[in-house]
């Protein structure tokens, strides 16, 4: 057999586990992206539900298509920076 096979069994191991842990941060970063997703839309929703009432009062419907705006900008921007920020952060 091989003498140096100790060390060629800790390279494996080392690549494994470099790999189980690059698999790790990109599932933790999909969670946070979806969280962050999920969050943004609903503080969307409760902002379109509050602007479609106070519009339906003073009868102008261009608060809610602001709302809506707003919500899918920001949306946008997390989902930009959550694909930007690099996998060692």
């Amino acid at each position: 057999m091989h003498d140096g096979w100790p060390y060629v069994a800790a390279a494996y191991v080392l690549i494994i586990a470099t790999l189980a842990l690059w698999f790790a941060m990109i599932v933790r970063r999909f969670l946070l992206v979806r969280t962050e997703l999920a969050q943004v839309e609903l503080e969307g929703a409760e902002r379109s539900r509050a602007s479609a009432a106070a519009s339906a009062a003073d009868g102008e419907p261009t608060a809610l298509l602001d709302t809506l705006r707003t919500g899918t900008n920001r949306a946008s921007e997390l989902l930009t920076a959550a694909l930007k920020v690099s996998p060692d952060a």
